[in-house]
């Protein structure tokens, strides 16, 4: 189609005009292209990412429900859904509850327990939604997909005592899973809400909290602490209490 117009416009001995009426042409082609492929029923939008919160297997916390993923799309029943999973084969457990509908819900147990090495980590998975349809002109298939990502958060757990007199046991402040937040932002107040102690979870791996203050040791008593493992999961407030 795109040939014959050019063979007929190299006709033409202006080369502007020759020019001129070849981009008409190239639009006007174009337009029709489009128009025809507006027919198309299929259509899908999904928000950027969802948050799921994986369970603390030290504390044996149970799994959640699975989680509706928010999606929408064109409702026609023709309309084929495929839900697929970034980097897996056909036939690997890929955590969505049913990958041929449109509305579906996602359950991190079945990823967890058929990737076993994913356990007590934090990870996104990204996910293609695709619809395949008929398109109302032309009668030949067309489709249309989206992507979203489900960003997987493990639940950091921190202690809410030490002891540290130096026995090398319960000496430094614990925090389960802080290691899956390198960026994480830790700050300890006082009972007049100064800070005597602040980090990230990069640097707390190697400098944990041991009950000082200036390398002086604090006296006994109550705590609070506030931590931001990331920007997906917030901030989470507590105390911790220091007994000598």
């Amino acid at each position: 189609m795109f040939l014959t117009s050019t063979l007929l416009i190299s006709r033409c001995k202006n080369p502007s005009f020759t020019f001129i009426r070849q981009l008409l042409v190239v639009i006007f082609l174009l337009g029709i292209s489009y128009a025809s492929w507006a027919q198309c029923p299929v259509w899908v939008a999904t928000e950027k990412k969802v948050v799921v919160f994986s369970p603390n297997i030290l504390k044996n916390e149970p799994y959640p429900d699975p989680v509706p993923i928010p999606v929408n799309g064109a409702q026609n029943a023709d309309i084929k859904w495929t839900w697929t999973l970034a980097g897996t084969n056909r036939g690997q457990e890929i955590g969505i509850t049913d990958t041929t509908k449109l509305n579906t819900t996602f359950d991190i147990k079945k990823i967890i327990q058929s990737h076993q090495d994913l356990e007590g980590t934090s990870f996104t998975l990204t996910y293609y939604i695709t619809g395949v349809g008929k398109d109302a002109t032309t009668g030949l298939a067309c489709q249309s997909f989206a992507t979203i990502d489900v960003v997987i958060l493990v639940k950091i757990h921190p202690y809410n005592v030490i002891t540290p007199n130096s026995d090398d046991t319960n000496d430094e402040w614990f925090i389960d899973y802080l290691y899956n937040y390198p960026d994480a932002q830790i700050v300890i107040f006082d009972r007049w809400g100064q800070p005597v102690f602040e980090s990230t979870g990069y640097q707390y791996e190697e400098r944990p909290f041991k009950g000082k203050f200036n390398g002086k040791d604090l006296p006994s008593g109550t705590y609070m602490y506030k931590i931001t493992p990331s920007e997906e999961y917030g901030t989470i407030y507590g105390n911790l209490t220091i007994l000598r």
